[in-house]
């Protein structure tokens, strides 16, 4: 059987990037796809807030 791997759009849940880390482990979701960071589109992003963003992933369970 092939295996499923479930992402969402996390920024139509909440702006900040913690919530929507917080928001996806609650409902066993474990993977994101990044459209947008504490209201911010991706393609904005200074190299310091990439840094961050990336930071995040220890959020994700």
């Amino acid at each position: 059987m092939a295996k499923l791997i479930l992402s969402a759009f996390s920024d139509e849940y909440a702006d900040g990037l913690q919530e929507q880390c917080k928001a996806l482990n609650d409902f066993g979701i474990g993977y994101m796809e990044i459209r947008g960071v504490d209201g911010k589109n991706v393609s904005a992003l200074s190299k310091a807030e990439v840094k961050k963003a990336k930071e995040a992933k220890q959020y994700l369970s």
